[in-house]
């Protein structure tokens, strides 16, 4: 069987699987919603990482989006953008591309790439990412099963993890941030759990656990 094969094989067998995953966590948010509806409200105030005296985004201040071209990540760029109260400023691997995907001149667009390009500029334009912002909100969105898994496994650890991770850092050292974001996974915390072991094939779930695990010690 030629390589070829082997791909189209594998592709199926994704597409397949994703499909049963997809069914099978629509159940699941179906059950959790109507377990959600005969249990009482939570009563207990909202964890608020980088606290400050107002930890509230304010008109006029900057809100640094990481993933922002993303499926996820452009919904929210286009909510927050249509509130019309704050400088938003996007990350992105090839400002080019980023660019053309939101096509709006009153978003900034700043170059930043955690997988290539050298650690110098990385650290370079993450220091400008991050200067002056008061909140920094970050979509990684990894896919489950992306065609560059088949060829780099290390992806989802460079982004859900290492990436996140600096960013944390880099937030903290900015002084200025009071509030950060972090867009998670339903299946964090039942990666061993089917179907969740499933979506965990390339290590995304248990990548973006570390990421987890990263964001909140920095608010510490």
């Amino acid at each position: 069987m030629t390589l070829q094969w082997v791909k189209v094989i594998l592709f199926m067998l994704f597409f397949v699987l994703d499909l049963c995953v997809a069914f099978t966590i629509n159940l699941s948010a179906l059950r959790s919603r109507r377990k959600a509806a005969l249990t009482p409200p939570n009563q207990k105030p909202p964890l608020t990482l980088f606290p400050s005296a107002d930890s509230s985004t304010q008109p006029g201040e900057s809100i640094l989006i990481f993933g922002g071209t993303k499926a996820l990540g452009q919904l929210v760029t286009k909510k927050l953008r249509q509130k019309d109260r704050y400088c938003l400023r996007v990350s992105s691997r090839v400002t080019g591309h980023a660019e053309a995907v939101l096509d709006d001149d009153a978003i900034e667009v700043v170059e930043l790439d955690f997988v290539n390009g050298g650690e110098f500029k990385m650290k370079q334009n993450l220091q400008a990412a991050v200067d002056g912002v008061s909140a920094v909100v970050i979509i990684t969105g990894t896919a489950v099963f992306p065609k560059q898994n088949l060829i780099d496994d290390d992806i989802p650890h460079a982004i859900e993890a290492e990436a996140v991770e600096k960013l944390a850092q880099a937030a903290v050292q900015a002084g200025s941030v009071k509030k950060v974001v972090l867009v998670s996974s339903i299946g964090v915390e039942r990666r061993k759990s089917f179907p969740f072991n499933a979506l965990n094939i390339f290590g995304v779930l248990d990548a973006t656990r570390k990421g987890e695990g990263s964001v909140i010690p920095a608010a510490s």
